[in-house]
């Protein structure tokens, strides 16, 4: 969902072979969990990202409450945040 993020506002559950889809599409090139270069990739839209999820996390916030709620959200953007207060500009 946080790579997604990266170019869309997501509202919808989808499965995670579906995300997997969208990123090859976009990227053009094989998805693979742990290549090295996906953060070279994602990083100019990283700001992009960050605002998606602070509005994906505002729009289910309530219904995070319920469990029974399908709908994706995520708050690695706290931790990316976080993060980038340490790195170097």
């Amino acid at each position: 969902l946080w790579y997604m993020l990266h170019f869309d506002h997501l509202q919808s559950a989808i499965s995670r072979s579906q995300y997997i889809d969208i990123l090859v599409q976009k990227r053009n090139r094989k998805y693979m969990k742990n290549d090295l270069s996906i953060y070279d990739w994602l990083n100019p839209f990283q700001e992009i990202a960050i605002k998606n999820a602070e509005r994906l996390f505002q729009e289910h916030h309530d219904l995070r409450l319920n469990h029974s709620n399908k709908k994706s959200s995520t708050t690695v953007h706290l931790l990316v945040q976080e993060l980038n207060k340490w790195s170097p500009k």
